[in-house]
């Protein structure tokens, strides 16, 4: 029981990372406001971004029965998965980079993102 809250604690702290970093990075490219990328000049940290990730998930928590709160996080990070892995293959097609030491061939992302979009598709259909 200990090891299930362990790892489910866990979870949610990366899902609010992982929001906080999303946020940012969308606020840098204007997509957000700048609220969203302003940096706490202390510890270098999307501190903004953090806090309305944390309440996004808190708000979330409070407002949702279990059952459905896992399947909406579950989807979500699937589709985050998803539309990172189909950025990767635009970009190696538009953008070859030969000389990187990481290669993994153009099809591999290109199934990551079909992967994560069947993975969401069977969730709903169970």
């Amino acid at each position: 029981q200990s090891v299930a809250l362990i790892a489910t604690l866990n979870g949610v702290l990366v899902e609010i990372i992982m929001l906080a970093r999303l946020a940012f990075g969308m606020a840098n490219r204007g997509w957000l406001p700048a609220w969203f990328a302003r940096i706490e000049p202390k510890r270098r940290v999307p501190a903004n971004a953090t806090l309305a990730g944390g309440a996004a998930v808190l708000v979330l928590a409070v407002g949702l029965d279990f059952g459905p709160l896992v399947a909406m996080t579950s989807a979500l990070t699937l589709g985050v998965f998803a539309l990172v892995n189909a950025g990767l293959w635009v970009v190696q097609r538009r953008e070859p980079r030969p000389d990187l030491a990481l290669k993994a061939p153009r099809w591999v992302p290109l199934a990551g993102a079909v992967s994560c979009v069947a993975l969401i598709a069977a969730g709903f259909l169970v």
